[in-house]
């Protein structure tokens, strides 16, 4: 899998999504509104460095504090590769990439009232979709990497799981991509 994908796809939503506001908490957890950030992995990283003077020894009882008090840094988006396959035929390889987009959000509280979030959920999931989508007809991004349907004859499919954790909602979009070459 190209690590160029992930790093292009990073760029072009960090750009499409600057103009969106979405609510955040700063680091003192008041309220503001900030475009969301773009990541490649499994987790963005803590807003700040609550574990300074605690001993690795009480990690363990820091950890409901470090749940309430550190926070992630969202609204985000995490590009995570899944998965993927060369294809070739004749004397060319294509490499085909499933990419999952993690669309994360923050609530105002643990089981609080969520109108809020699911509106900026909404929001982050029609911008991503809206900065992807030419990709997926003729436009390839970066000139190289093209949106393609997955083996369901869907294209960017997401889906919000029932049980969501504690101060956050999250929805995973999924892409499937095709590029010649097999780096």
């Amino acid at each position: 899998m190209s690590p160029l994908l992930l790093l292009r796809l990073k760029e072009h939503l960090e750009a499409a999504l600057a103009p969106l506001k979405l609510a955040a908490k700063d680091a003192d957890n008041k309220d503001i509104v900030v475009p969301p950030k773009v990541y490649t992995g499994d987790l963005p990283p803590k807003r700040r460095d609550f574990m300074g003077g605690v001993a690795k020894e009480k990690a363990a009882l820091a950890k409901a504090a470090l749940d309430q008090e550190e926070g992630y840094d969202v609204p985000c988006v995490l590009i995570l590769p899944l998965g993927g396959h060369l294809e070739t035929a004749q004397a060319a390889t294509e490499t085909v990439a499933d990419i999952a987009l993690i669309c994360v959000v923050t609530t105002d509280e643990k089981g609080g009232d969520l109108a809020g979030a699911e509106a900026d959920m909404m929001a982050l999931l029609s911008a991503v979709a809206g900065a992807l989508l030419p990709a997926s007809k003729g436009e390839a991004l970066a000139r190289r990497f093209n949106l393609v349907a997955d083996d369901r004859g869907r294209t960017l499919a997401w889906q919000k799981h029932r049980e969501q954790p504690g101060y956050f909602l999250q929805a995973i979009m999924t892409s499937r991509w095709r590029f010649k070459g097999w780096e």
